[in-house]
């Protein structure tokens, strides 16, 4: 089991967007899990880049597009 880094170790752009998902995911109704493997075609997404993964700003931008492409995708679809 991978260790959690506290969020104090995380790099702000990467807590900032983990806080963006979060809102993203409790607006649509989607789980985290679902939102990686739309979001970024991994379904550990979330949970990998909260425990200290590393992260690409192309990812960064590239899930952030999918989040505005897709504002009002809802879970269960």
């Amino acid at each position: 089991m991978t260790k959690k880094k506290p969020a104090t170790q995380l790099r702000p752009e990467i807590t900032a967007l983990i806080a963006e998902i979060e809102a993203y995911c409790t607006r649509t109704g989607l789980k985290e899990s679902t939102f990686g493997q739309y979001a970024a075609t991994d379904k550990d997404f979330v949970e990998r880049i909260r425990n200290g993964g590393r992260m690409w700003p192309e990812t960064i931008a590239k899930v952030r597009a999918w989040m505005v492409a897709n504002p009002n995708r809802k879970g269960r679809e």
